[in-house]
């Protein structure tokens, strides 16, 4: 994939959770976020949105975390 594209540009989301959130949630939210299928969910999410703009017809999208 990288041989044929060029990065254009990169989006950065930031996950923020109260101080007061005891450590135990703060761990589930964590852990929730690690898993297989919350980063499936946000490829797919990503994928969608992008491609509902006819402009993003030849676009590659990457999700990484």
């Amino acid at each position: 994939m990288k041989d044929d594209y060029v990065l254009l540009d990169e989006f950065q989301v930031a996950i923020y959770v109260p101080k007061y959130l005891p450590d135990d949630e703060v761990r589930a939210i964590r852990a929730g976020l690690a898993t297989k299928k919350f980063r499936g969910d946000v490829r797919k999410g990503v994928r969608q949105l992008l491609r509902k703009q006819l402009v993003f017809v030849n676009v590659k999208i990457q999700v990484t975390r």
